[in-house]
């Protein structure tokens, strides 16, 4: 179990903290069970799987992947979305159908022929769906991680080839030490300096002069790394369970999303500032700032 909890991104953290939780009629028994659930999730987030593996390096296809929980807060509830691994991490394969999903992240709602490139790989689901990647031609020069065009055959109306984003959400388990350091998850979303950042919102404050911007990727870049393990050694070390349940509900509670958009326009959501105690939570590591980012 608790490998599996390991294996989580900022994602699912960040949605469930947006969600009802924190309106329910039912409050404080909701809140003592987030507390709990807290010593183990806090600044982690979407559930990921166990997996098996055919084939070698990043033409592996990986299976028996857990899907991507999301809380959808129009509904109260949680949806699945499938989930795929390629060259050491996981994508989210992006609901097309639904707008805000692509939009959020900077991608256009509808993917047309001149946008699909070069055939990457095939790979398969947690439902078992086997999908070919593509590169996303917009971003064909660029040298990144973060977002491809996925397709499955016969999904579509009588058959057709249909098409979707495949972001990053993760790194596999196993590759943590490939991404320790700031620089290399900024590498994943091609920002290779701060003049390839032109915003950046951390809850509802917004960085966009140039100055503001490269202090925000230099304090990130000089920061100190830490695994899972790490932080919860320097943020819990030595406090009672109580003292762990109110710290854990306080860092929810005052943690803020932030999103960077690069000059290419892809805006990475994946980060969870918790100001409090001046930590960064990027995939699965933590990143221990010297001074506070807003």
């Amino acid at each position: 179990m608790f490998d599996v909890l390991g294996d989580m991104d900022d994602t699912f953290i960040m949605e469930a903290r947006k969600g009802t939780v924190y309106h329910a009629p039912m409050r404080n028994m909701l809140r003592g069970v987030a507390a709990a659930c807290a010593l183990v999730l806090v600044s982690v987030g979407a559930v990921w799987g166990i997996r098996t593996w055919s084939g070698t390096g990043s033409d592996a296809v990986g299976t028996d992947t857990l899907p991507l929980l999301s809380w959808k807060g129009n509904t109260g509830e949680f949806v699945t979305r499938p989930v795929v691994t390629y060259g050491g991490a996981y994508y989210e394969i992006l609901n097309m159908g639904d707008k805000a999903s692509p939009n959020r992240y900077g991608l256009p709602d509808k993917l047309t022929s001149d946008m699909v490139g070069e055939q990457i790989a095939e790979v398969r689901a947690d439902s078992g769906d086997v999908f070919t990647l593509y590169q996303y031609t917009a971003y064909a020069d660029v040298n990144q991680m973060a977002v491809y065009i996925a397709s499955r055959d016969g999904a579509g109306e009588k058959g057709k080839k249909t098409y979707s984003f495949a972001l990053f959400c993760n790194y596999l388990r196993e590759n943590t030490a490939l991404y320790d350091t700031a620089q290399k998850m900024f590498g994943i979303i091609g920002v290779y300096g701060a003049d390839d950042i032109t915003r950046v919102e951390i809850g509802d404050s917004v960085l966009d002069s140039r100055e503001d911007i490269a202090r925000f990727y230099d304090l990130l870049c000089t920061s100190d790394a830490m695994g899972e393990d790490g932080y919860q050694d320097n943020v819990f070390f030595k406090m009672s369970e109580k003292q762990q349940q109110a710290l854990s509900i306080e860092l929810a509670d005052t943690a803020m999303e932030v999103c960077i958009t690069t000059k290419h326009g892809f805006r990475a959501c994946g980060l969870t500032y918790e100001p409090k105690i001046q930590y960064v939570g990027w995939a699965c590591n933590h990143y221990r700032l010297s001074e506070p980012l807003v």
